[in-house]
């Protein structure tokens, strides 16, 4: 499953959607079968998103010292 963040076009309204795959979003929009939840908009497209980067596995994570300064 993939979840794209979503908008319509008129009302640029956001909102979630969960997909097989992205083929299967493209497939979806291609058949009409995407609309706004919030308006009815059938111009639903895929939102600017920002991306999920994790921490580098390779860096050590900071020591941090007690309350106690030891």
């Amino acid at each position: 499953m993939i979840a794209y963040d979503l908008v319509c076009k008129a009302g640029e309204h956001r909102f979630e959607g969960w997909f097989g795959s992205s083929s299967d979003f493209d497939k979806q929009k291609s058949e009409g079968l995407l609309a706004c939840p919030v308006c009815g908009d059938p111009e639903v497209g895929k939102a600017v998103m920002a991306a999920n980067v994790g921490r580098k596995g390779n860096q050590v994570p900071a020591i941090r010292k007690n309350d106690d300064g030891a």
